[in-house]
């Protein structure tokens, strides 16, 4: 009886073939990862417009911006100034006496080096993200010149008050 094991050439095909499969799995799911970030991007600002735009419902202006990315939209008690609204906390300011909660927990960037950009303009407002797919249809690299989404990282999608851009 005449036992027969692989070849080492059969292994190191073997071998190879996985380490391909492999390849291109973990690329697929980096994407899809990367992909899924965008959206929830894409998701958080919108849901910070509806609340910008809640805000302007209430003051008959859009909440003014720290010239950095802030919201100059929030204050702790009645009475008090409008100062820049904290992320992750919550959206809310006193109208009349009465606590106001537009968000109860501001969105952050779901990269966490990353952060939104807000930005009153004088017939409305924009919004500022970074979008890490360049294929992506909303994809814009003029979107914000000199406005950084990162640390080096100029912005690349805007939501303006209208819609993207």
């Amino acid at each position: 009886m005449i036992m027969r094991g692989f070849t080492l050439i059969e292994i190191m095909i073997a071998v190879t073939i996985m380490t391909i499969l492999s390849a291109v799995g973990l690329t697929s799911f980096n994407f899809s990862l990367m992909k899924s970030r965008d959206s929830q991007r894409k998701s958080d600002l919108s849901l910070l417009a509806k609340a910008v735009h809640q805000f302007a419902n209430d003051f008959g202006d859009y909440p003014a911006d720290d010239g950095i990315g802030g919201i100059l939209g929030c204050n702790a008690s009645a009475g008090a100034v409008l100062v820049k609204c904290v992320y992750p906390g919550q959206f809310s300011v006193y109208v009349k006496g009465a606590q106001e909660i537009y968000l109860s927990k501001t969105p952050t960037d779901p990269n966490g080096s990353y952060k939104y950009y807000y930005r009153k303009n004088a017939d409305g407002f924009s919004l500022f993200s970074i979008l890490e797919n360049t294929n992506d249809a909303n994809y814009n690299a003029d979107a914000g010149p000199g406005i950084l989404c990162g640390v080096s990282e100029n912005c690349n999608y805007e939501l303006t008050e209208s819609g993207n851009k």
